[in-house]
């Protein structure tokens, strides 16, 4: 099975690659800043069209957008459900399985932990594990910061392990013994 995940946003993670083996993982900016948030949507669409052409996946995972009333901005909200659609619209025109996953069940799955509160660092500190957890199973490179692409890696292993059964290497579900 050929999983894509993404880790939609101004700026997407993506990951790819046969579950159970190593996957590849990018990002591609949707938009540039001070550009229209139409951009976004018409460069979701020609990436997903560019990237259908090399390798057509089997399964689209994808972080389930945010509530309106918990996102940053009211911009945040639209480009977040609007680039959603976007996806969903291109797998249904090239009859692909889509997926969506909420943050907090991926992140438990991931790194043992599904929310950090503000006393225990909040965003910066979940950003930190995920990446740390990328690193340690060697798909992501030990130098790389890169939330977004950590994010869609954590995601696309979600994907591997429970839509297709298969483990990425050694990595196990933290509640397995």
């Amino acid at each position: 099975m050929l999983i894509l995940a993404l880790d939609a946003a101004t700026r997407t993670g993506f990951c790819c690659g046969r579950a159970g083996e190593k996957p590849r993982a990018s990002f591609v900016r949707l938009r540039r800043p001070g550009e229209d948030i139409e951009a976004a949507y018409k460069n979701t669409c020609c990436f997903l069209r560019d990237l259908f052409v090399v390798e057509r996946p089997d399964l689209i995972i994808i972080e389930a957008p945010l509530a309106p009333v918990a996102q940053r901005s009211h911009e945040a909200a639209i480009l977040g459900l609007s680039v959603y659609a976007c996806v969903v619209g291109m797998a249904g025109v090239y009859g692909i399985r889509v997926e969506k996953a909420h943050a907090q069940t991926v992140s438990k799955f991931f790194t043992g932990k599904a929310r950090w509160g503000k006393d225990e660092g909040g965003r910066d500190a979940k950003k930190k594990a995920t990446i740390e957890r990328a690193q340690a199973l060697g798909l992501l490179p030990p130098h790389s910061t890169d939330a977004d692409m950590a994010d869609a890696i954590a995601l696309w292993c979600f994907a591997s392990e429970c839509y297709a059964r298969k483990a990425v290497g050694n990595f196990n579900l933290f509640q397995a013994a």
